[in-house]
């Protein structure tokens, strides 16, 4: 999928500032959508070519291309919200808030389709060979900006053909490990679109990554001042951080830092064994010298939980929702003050007569002080419940904040922390005790050998498109 950072308008100012102003004609003008189809066509098929030859890939299939209008587009994504049951829009929304990622009240379906609308340029659907190219509507002549957008797709067409990149999305087991995957496929596609875009410019490809990685750091600085423009307008994090501030910020960066050029390394190591955490993505030295493949081991628990409550959601949010967290509520630090987390599992959980939505989180540090994290997320219960938390107390056990009156536990103790709000007060005691005997910690646990848990959604639209 390509994004163009919140207006179309700021895509192509990027694309012109960075190549230098250069004026790429439009093809002639087309009466109708027909023709301007097939002359999507042809300069598909003239960058496929090019992208084979730049990559060292060939496509398996042909790739056909859809012309849909912004309007289009938009009702797509509108179909899909309205598909979905006010009861689940309600319960989805509830689990957002309940774990701090929306602010209460606000909805986050509430003006999605028209943030897509002006937001994405073009997109890939997993599994069809065909790519889509967003135009104005009434368009009615190809512009300079879209041989890009159809080079950023063309890339997932490839990627398809030879990872399959539904299996690859449908295989994760947390928020974490979708968006680590996602923000490798994003950034490959991101990395050798701008390698296009300076051979457009500049008649030849770049000798070196120079150029385009002083590229990227522009345009995260762009990107970075249109986030909190948006935020200050109202926009939840949630729904712009993990979809292109990571993708366009620092996926295209984890590539190149990765492949060095070498884009056999993107098949060989980066496909053939994708990151599984996004604090791998946002810090590559992480993925190439010292992966931990960390799994918690929350089982035990969990069993004992679902005999008398209903577990709504399970999952480990990781380094990149995290930050949606912490900077949602304007935590100073949000982008350190949690790296040393090696593993998290987030549950949400209500008694089976449908109670209140109430949470257990828990996370395995790797030794590092917590407690800033702890800190930071006292900080964050104040300011949504407009309370005041107790003072905490230290024992030679670690630092434990209980507010008996608002249901709020927050216990640092060795290399964990466990958060527990609106526990119901029979319950805490024999809560924490089974978390501290039965919560095992197993660097060496599988994927797929983890019991089944309902996990939400944390990109509940317009799944399996790039």
């Amino acid at each position: 999928m390509k994004i163009t950072t919140g207006i179309r308008i700021f895509a192509a100012l990027t694309f012109l500032l960075f190549h230098q102003c250069a004026f790429y004609p439009t093809e002639p003008r087309t009466n109708n959508r027909e023709s301007l189809s097939y002359s999507y066509v042809k300069l598909t098929n003239s960058l496929m070519k090019e992208l084979e030859q730049f990559r060292g890939k060939r496509f398996k299939r042909g790739v056909a291309v859809a012309v849909v209008t912004s309007e289009e587009y938009r009702m797509q994504v509108a179909d899909q919200i309205h598909e979905m049951t006010a009861e689940k829009r309600k319960l989805l929304n509830d689990v957002y808030i309940r774990e701090n990622l929306l602010r209460p009240g606000v909805d986050y379906f509430d003006g999605y389709d028209t943030m897509m609308e002006t937001s994405v340029a073009g997109f890939y659907s997993g599994g069809t060979d065909t790519i889509s190219i967003l135009i104005e509507n009434g368009s009615d002549s190809i512009s300079g900006y879209d041989s890009v957008v159809i080079f950023h797709e063309l890339v997932h067409a490839l990627q398809d053909q030879y990872f399959d990149l539904n299996g690859l999305q449908d295989s994760t087991t947390s928020s974490d490990e979708y968006y680590a995957i996602n923000y490798t496929i994003e950034g490959e596609a991101e990395l050798l679109a701008e390698y296009y875009s300076y051979r457009k410019a500049h008649g030849s490809w770049p000798s070196s990554s120079v150029p385009v990685v002083e590229s990227f750091a522009l345009m995260n600085q762009w990107i970075e001042e249109d986030v909190n423009r948006l935020h200050a307008d109202g926009e939840p994090l949630l729904r712009i951080l993990p979809f292109w501030w990571a993708y366009y910020s620092y996926g295209p960066l984890f590539i190149n830092e990765v492949a060095r050029g070498d884009w056999t390394v993107i098949d060989k190591k980066i496909f053939a064994s994708p990151p599984g955490k996004t604090v791998e993505v946002m810090y590559p030295s992480l993925y190439t010298t010292n992966r931990k493949e960390y799994r918690m081991d929350m089982s035990a628990f969990l069993k004992t939980l679902g005999t008398t409550h209903e577990i709504v959601d399970v999952d480990e949010l990781g380094y990149m929702l995290r930050c949606v967290l912490l900077r949602e509520w304007n935590i100073t630090g949000w982008k350190t003050v949690h790296k040393a987390i090696q593993a998290d599992n987030i549950i949400v959980y209500r008694e089976k007569d449908g109670t209140p939505l109430r949470l257990i989180w828990y996370t395995r540090w790797d030794g590092s002080n917590s407690r800033a994290f702890v800190d930071a997320y006292s900080s964050i219960v104040e300011t949504r419940r407009k309370i005041r938390l107790p003072a905490g107390r230290s024992d030679v056990n670690g630092y434990t904040i209980n507010d008996t009156i608002n249901k709020v536990y927050i216990e640092q103790r060795d290399s964990t922390v466990i958060i527990l709000e609106d526990y119901l007060p029979y319950h805490l005691n024999n809560w924490l005790e089974q978390l501290h005997a039965t919560t095992g910690y197993n660097p060496l646990a599988k994927k797929g050998e983890e019991p089944h848990y309902p996990r939400v959604d944390k990109k509940p639209i317009m799944k399996n498109s790039w």
